[in-house]
C-alpha cells in the first residue's frame, strides 16, 4: 500500500505541476491576446482617425467645389444676360437702321402711302418698303 499511496502522491504531484503549467501557459496565451487586441484596438483607432480626416477634407471639397460651381453659374448668367443686351442693341440698331432707310424712300413718295412687306413672316428684320401703286398689288 505504500507504493500504492507513494504513486497516488506522486501523481498527485505530477497533476498539480501539469496545473500549474497549464495555467502557466493559459495566462501567457491570455497576455498574448491582450498584447494582439492592444495592437489592433490602435491600428484601427489610428485608421477611423484617418478616415475621419480624409472626410473632413471631402467635405471641405465639396463645399469649394459647390461655391465654385455657384461662381461659375452666376458669370454664366452675366455672360448670357450681356450677350441678350448687346444682342438687343444690335437689333434696334437695326431697326433703326430700317427705320432710317424706310423714312428715305418715303421722301420721294410723300403723297403715296407706304406698305410694309415682310419677306419672312417670323422675323421683323427683314423688311421691305413699297409703295402702293394705284390699281395694282404685289404679293
Amino acid at each position: 500500500m505504500d507504493s500504492t499511496t507513494s504513486k497516488i502522491h506522486q501523481l498527485q504531484k505530477a497533476f498539480g505541476e501539469l496545473e500549474s503549467h497549464r495555467a502557466v501557459t493559459l495566462n501567457l496565451k491570455w497576455k498574448q491576446l491582450e498584447v494582439n487586441f492592444d495592437g489592433l484596438q490602435r491600428s484601427l483607432k489610428r485608421r477611423f482617425t484617418e478616415l475621419e480626416e480624409q472626410e473632413k477634407e471631402f467635405e471641405t471639397k465639396i463645399v469649394q467645389s459647390k461655391e465654385l460651381l455657384e461662381k461659375r453659374q452666376a458669370a454664366v448668367i452675366a455672360k448670357e444676360q450681356a450677350s441678350l443686351e448687346r444682342l438687343q442693341e444690335k437689333r434696334d440698331e437695326a431697326f433703326s437702321a430700317i427705320a432710317i432707310v424706310l423714312e428715305k424712300q418715303r421722301k420721294p413718295y410723300s403723297a403715296e402711302p407706304v406698305v410694309i412687306i415682310s419677306e419672312e413672316q417670323a422675323d421683323p428684320s427683314f423688311l421691305e418698303a413699297k409703295p402702293i401703286v394705284s390699281g395694282a398689288t404685289e404679293s
